[in-house]
């Protein structure tokens, strides 16, 4: 641990009050020894949470940890304490399953919030600020704020204060009654910015308020196994290849072409209508890669049928007859049986 580390080193007596079992423990892929704490005068008024947000190797956040471990403990993401403080779950009434869902049971709420093997939890992004004109997210008519109500924190304040203490009722205020509320940073200059699915600089609040409005609504998008991908790949890339064989040059390398299109058009087409996510680089690519392997060893098996005709003809007819049944082996085939 560094310096820098032990300055954040996570107290002994750091209490969640949650314990965490076995089962979670062993799945927490990442287990904290330093991170950044409130102050403790604040731990000690209010519950905390985890906001942690690591990005995938595409340098994008689309999937946040709903819990990290420390001490053994089960420290929940923010989006997820948060709707337990909502709807007034204790840790009894939340059920961490890894590779499965984490269940909030109570008499005002039963879900299901699907997670993976190591409490992942995919974001289903449908809001962000989005500044970028150029974006096809951008939205014209609302300067690109096709997010969730928002306003500045301290224009909420001044207002509230206007209207409430000063008697000031020409001042709008936004109706914070039953809502949930986040305070953080959307400045462009601040640092709690990344990129997302939508922009390259995404305020970070918002991917926990996307996260809380997935399960709000049960908007909760799902990816099909790789497995089950990548075997109808297969399949139809050596049905196609055996369709193929001994088809045109042309015919061998559009088709392919166009499956791929087909594929990617359809993954799109199911990923907005039904919420299901499924692999694209890697399927596509093996197979465009199978198939440019099949086609290239045609060529090259056509090529050397030319070069044994060539070689076999050399000594009994000129270049020039040589010439033309390269450029047409058939033609020379159909003379031949004619002749017969």
């Amino acid at each position: 641990m560094s310096s820098a580390d032990e300055n954040y080193e996570i107290p002994e007596n750091f209490d969640t009050g949650w314990k965490a079992s076995p089962e979670v423990i062993a799945s927490a892929k990442n287990r904290p020894d330093s991170m950044i704490l409130p102050l403790e005068g604040l731990r000690k008024l209010g519950p905390s949470a985890s906001v942690d947000v690591p990005k995938d190797s595409y340098g994008v956040v689309r999937k946040i940890p709903m819990y990290l471990v420390i001490n053994d403990q089960v420290l929940p993401a923010l989006a997820l304490k948060t709707l337990m403080i909502y709807w007034k779950l204790t840790p009894e009434q939340v059920s961490i399953i890894p590779g499965d869902a984490i269940h909030l049971k109570s008499d005002v709420v039963d879900e299901r919030i699907p997670i993976d093997e190591h409490g992942n939890y995919l974001v289903n992004f449908r809001y962000d600020l989005v500044r970028d004109k150029k974006s096809p997210v951008y939205d014209e008519a609302n300067n690109g704020e096709k997010t969730f109500l928002n306003s500045s924190f301290s224009k909420l304040v001044r207002n509230y204060f206007a209207r409430f203490q000063e008697g000031n009722n020409s001042v709008s205020l936004f109706d914070v009654r039953d809502k949930i509320i986040f305070i953080g940073v959307t400045a462009t200059g601040g640092t709690d910015l990344g990129p997302s699915p939508f922009q390259s600089e995404s305020p970070r609040p918002l991917i926990h308020l996307n996260v809380m409005d997935n399960i709000l609504k049960r908007d909760y998008l799902h990816k099909i196994p790789d497995t089950y991908v990548w075997i109808g790949f297969l399949v139809l890339a050596y049905l196609s290849l055996y369709l193929l064989h001994g088809r045109s040059f042309w015919l061998s390398a559009l088709l392919p072409l166009v499956l791929i299109v087909l594929y990617v058009v359809g993954a799109f087409y199911i990923f907005s209508a039904f919420n299901q996510q499924i692999a694209l680089l890697g399927p596509t690519l093996a197979f465009f890669l199978l198939h440019v392997g099949s086609v290239g060893k045609q060529v090259l098996e056509e090529r050397a049928a030319r070069d044994q005709l060539r070689r076999t003809f050399s000594t009994y007819v000129s270049k020039g007859i040589l010439d033309e049944i390269s450029r047409n082996p058939d033609a020379c085939n159909s003379a031949v049986v004619t002749r017969k």
